[in-house]
């Protein structure tokens, strides 16, 4: 809960960024945890729920947001990848306007890794 509320103040920090800002984020639950350990009841509906916060109110727009739910190590080292692609691009291409930014609530599938529900 602790990580989740940090989480939440950096990114209304972020909020407040310069209009060519790209943000990105990778956000994982799975509940699955650790060998030995209670599986998790909430934490890959949690993770599309903080998802949504930070397409809303955030300032990452939607083709810039990562969720994997109840995905392998391997999709994260694969969603890292993507992601510094990404980073390389924006360096390389800078984007100009306040396009960059969008804050619709629209998580495309094809970014979700799962078809849990985002409300």
């Amino acid at each position: 809960m602790r990580a989740l509320i940090v989480a939440l103040a950096l990114a209304f920090a972020a909020a407040t960024a310069h209009a060519s800002t790209q943000r990105i984020a990778v956000i994982v639950g799975n509940n699955a945890g650790n060998e030995g350990k209670t599986p998790l009841h909430f934490a890959e509906i949690d993770a599309a729920k903080f998802a949504r916060v930070l397409a809303e109110l955030g300032g990452v727009a939607p083709s810039h947001l990562f969720v994997l739910q109840g995905k392998p190590l391997a999709a994260l080292g694969e969603t890292f990848a993507l992601v510094k692609r990404q980073i390389d691009a924006f360096r390389a291409d800078p984007p100009t306007g306040s396009s960059c930014c969008s804050t619709s609530p629209d998580i495309p599938t094809a970014r979700r890794s799962s078809s849990a529900p985002i409300d």
